[in-house]
């Protein structure tokens, strides 16, 4: 088995080395992580900016952008073939509830599974400012070997979360729905030396809700929490309630179609001018009217302008496209 392993506290992390020493007796490891933290970036893809890598030791490569970047080039690049199975964490922290929209390790694991591989997300949750990763190195065992029996579903990865024994003492697994989390609005103003204003925002200060069913509640209550999700953010259940917006409404052009029938029932159409009157200098064409001047092109006003015209076709780039090597 060839097992892609990344994260978003980066490639020093001590929750990544701690993973792959887990999923290193599962098969072959290979290691693409961000150079640097990278905490709170979601789903984030970079395109507006080269990507550096390096391979720091035999297997483990940094990159210079996000998880999903990590899991894009190790899966389309880096690996010698596509892997059987795309890990991140184990996050120093927990991803609850709608933490899982902000978490880059989150975001790592689910570019896995846009990428079509199983993929699976870890974070400790600790009750203190001690993260202790090998501690949770018996459950991260756990869920590897129920997933290589069972499987995961297509389209769909686990995000787990690990109580520490300084939150809570284990009292076993649970597959749970997301659960709700508060954050307190807090935006913290500083002045740096210069006189200018810099912010710190990130809310000191968390409430969720208990049920047991969620992942925030059997956190709390000691049970590992596995929850299924996906990229799929389609809310399906508010199809009926938006029925109205694909009501028919007013026809576009119809006030133009109003006016050009109300000119000829009134005796004809009369020469259009700057001033709107009869008399005066005629009105340019429209700007999607064809050029009729001398030695111009027949293809609009706006390339008569020397502004470029609408595209033959429009390309979408594919993922799993290798795009063309920049000089």
């Amino acid at each position: 088995m060839l097992i892609l392993v990344t994260n978003d506290d980066g490639i020093v992390a001590p929750g990544l080395k701690a993973l792959v020493a887990v999923a290193a007796r599962f098969g072959e490891v290979v290691v693409v992580a961000p150079e640097a933290e990278r905490s709170g970036v979601s789903h984030a893809i970079t395109l507006t900016e080269p990507l550096r890598s390096r391979e720091i030791a035999p297997r483990w490569w940094s990159i210079s952008g996000t998880p999903t970047d990590c899991v894009f080039v190790g899966v389309n690049h880096i690996l010698p073939r596509r892997p059987d199975l795309v890990l991140s964490g184990k996050n120093r922290g927990p991803n609850l509830g709608g933490d899982v929209l902000y978490s880059g390790t989150v975001g790592g694991a689910m570019e896995g599974t846009i990428q079509r591989l199983p993929a699976i997300a870890f974070s400790l949750v600790s009750g203190t400012d001690d993260y202790p990763f090998d501690a949770a190195a018996a459950h991260v065992t756990h869920v590897l070997e129920q997933a290589a029996r069972a499987g995961i579903p297509q389209g769909v990865m686990l995000n787990v979360n690990m109580p520490s024994p300084s939150l809570a003492a284990f009292r076993g697994y649970r597959v749970t729905r997301l659960g709700t989390r508060f954050y307190s609005n807090d935006v913290i103003s500083r002045t740096d030396p210069r006189g200018g204003s810099y912010f710190w925002i990130g809310g000191t200060r968390v409430t969720m809700e208990m049920d047991p069913e969620t992942d925030c509640g059997a956190v709390h209550d000691g049970f590992v929490s596995i929850t299924p999700i996906q990229p799929d953010l389609m809310a399906h259940a508010a199809l009926p309630a938006l029925a109205a917006y694909a009501k028919s409404g007013p026809r576009f052009g119809a006030d133009r179609s109003a006016t050009a029938a109300r000119s000829r029932k009134g005796g004809g159409t009369r020469p259009a001018t700057r001033g709107g009157g009869q008399g005066g200098e005629p009105r340019p064409p429209p700007i999607d009217a064809p050029s009729t001047r001398p030695g111009l092109p027949s293809r609009g006003t706006n390339q008569r302008r020397g502004l470029p015209g609408p595209p033959k076709a429009l390309f979408h780039r594919q993922r799993g496209m290798r795009a063309k090597e920049e000089p």
